[in-house]
């Protein structure tokens, strides 16, 4: 006698169920992906930068003294008023000479010079061969440019 096994199927119930449970699954993932690529508006308007770049400093020496001439751009997109600025030996971290005077408005794009921004500063002020320079305007932003001296 030949033993003839008989398979039985999945019941409906159990296959709709399962069916069911694969549609959600696949709906929740396919939720996630495009809540991931689709980002929402913007909450908060378009604001302008103020950001401001050192371009370079003129050192103007002779044996016993440093002048520095700094030229300040307004990269930003609105006016920059400087404050302040500090001349620092970088090698001792240490402030050799602040200029709080300042108060130059520069438009964007524009260079502005400071001229003899640090006069008469001795020459043994510095421990290295290099000085920093940094810029700071009444918004708190700032620009630091190294500078090697001759």
């Amino acid at each position: 006698m030949i033993m003839v096994k008989v398979l039985r199927g999945v019941s409906p119930v159990v296959a709709t169920a399962l069916l069911v449970l694969i549609a959600i699954a696949t709906a929740v993932i396919l939720y996630l992906w495009v809540s991931g690529t689709v980002q929402t508006t913007p909450q908060t308007s378009y604001q302008l930068q103020e950001r401001i770049k050192i371009d370079t400093v003129d050192v103007q020496s002779n044996t016993t003294h440093y002048n520095f001439t700094v030229y300040v751009r307004n990269v930003g997109d609105v006016n920059a008023t400087l404050s302040t600025a500090y001349l620092v030996d970088p090698q001792t971290n240490s402030i050799v000479k602040v200029n709080d005077t300042l108060n130059i408005e520069i438009k964007p794009g524009n260079v502005t010079p400071l001229i003899n921004v640090f006069e008469n500063i001795p020459a043994g002020s510095f421990t290295g061969n290099t000085a920093l320079v940094r810029i700071v305007t009444t918004n708190g932003v700032e620009a630091t440019y190294m500078v090697p001296l001759k």
